[in-house]
């Protein structure tokens, strides 16, 4: 037969139950508010570092083609060295120091 005392004691009972699952609750709270930070921060350093390879590439890009132009220039010189000959050279020489020092 229920009693006073039983009931008393079944009440404390779900009220340390309940006390256990809100502490859980909040407990799982916390964990998914640190959960989202951690997402939040790693979201943020894998953009930073998107950006940071980005220009990186961007650099070498451009370290390739000034490269490639100075290969070029380089093939044109000794081109046109090769087609003017070593006489060609000292006239063409002689010609652009005319050119520059006697305005």
């Amino acid at each position: 037969m229920p009693t006073a005392e039983n009931d008393g004691a079944d009440l404390r009972t779900v009220l340390a139950k309940l006390d256990t699952m809100q502490g859980d609750i909040s407990e799982v709270k916390k964990d998914q508010r640190e959960e989202r930070d951690a997402r939040v921060a790693l979201a943020a350093r894998t953009d930073a570092l998107e950006k940071r390879d980005t220009l990186i590439l961007s650099k070498i890009d451009k370290m390739a083609i000034d490269d490639a132009e100075r290969a070029g220039a380089t093939r044109l010189t000794m081109w046109v060295a090769s087609m003017l000959g070593p006489t060609g050279i000292a006239t063409l020489a002689a010609a652009l120091y005319h050119l520059f020092s006697h305005p």
